[in-house]
């Protein structure tokens, strides 16, 4: 039918090709199974990037912060934050350059001002569909107009407890806001004017963000490679 279809890996491991050099460490937070399969590895190794994981001890604390009883999935934010932010300070201090959230639930906890180099492959894909959608007129603008900041948070704490979800309820944050002085993401304007945004990440290679020129992520179904 000629319908790309999006691989949400091979997009995330194409921009972290284009925006990172080879020999760059990239931390993962995911599951045990996520890590076991090598389902990353297999997707950035061919493009010399090395993959960084969590100790034992710690790949167990990412499991306990998604998966019930105390994890997201059971409506619970807090404690998970703070597990999860803990597991992705120490895979920078061990080298890395950049922080995938390698699970859906993670970026309901952490954002870039917890993390400035994580990376949302969900949110990749996103732009991918995007850029699928618009074509050249996805491509990246000089400035974002509509900032990179991820959800109302409190001053000076990061995230913070204050913009978290109400516990057991699954209820998301408010609405995106422009912070001020992060202008680094991208944007694109669709149907009515909506603003879709992405932080940039760079990492060793200049970049303006997910989906600006001089990469295409993955595609099957017999599409572009």
């Amino acid at each position: 039918m000629g319908v790309p279809v999006l691989h949400l890996i091979r997009e995330a491991a194409s921009e972290l090709a284009r925006l990172c050099a080879p020999g760059t460490r990239v931390g993962l937070l995911a599951t045990s199974a996520t890590v076991e399969a090598r389902l990353y590895h297999q997707a950035l190794e061919p493009f010399g990037l090395e993959v960084l994981v969590p100790d034992a001890r710690g790949q167990r604390r990412v499991d306990d912060a998604i998966y019930p009883p105390h994890g997201i999935k059971a409506g619970r934010y807090r404690l998970p934050r703070r597990w999860l932010l803990a597991e992705a300070r120490r895979l920078t201090r061990r080298g890395a350059a950049v922080v995938v959230a390698g699970c859906t639930e993670i970026p309901l906890v952490l954002g870039p001002r917890d993390v400035p180099s994580l990376l949302d492959p969900t949110e990749v894909l996103a732009w991918a569909v995007v850029r699928e959608a618009l074509g050249e007129k996805a491509s990246a603008p000089p400035e974002n107009p509509a900032g990179s900041s991820p959800w109302p948070e409190e001053e000076g704490r990061g995230r913070g407890p204050g913009w978290l979800p109400e516990e057991g309820r699954g209820r998301r944050p408010g609405p995106r806001r422009e912070e001020e002085g992060r202008g680094a993401g991208i944007a694109a304007t669709g149907r009515g004017g909506l603003v879709w945004t992405v932080p940039a990440v760079t990492c060793g290679r200049g970049g303006r963000g997910p989906g600006g020129r001089g990469g295409r992520g993955g595609r099957e179904a017999g599409t572009e490679g």
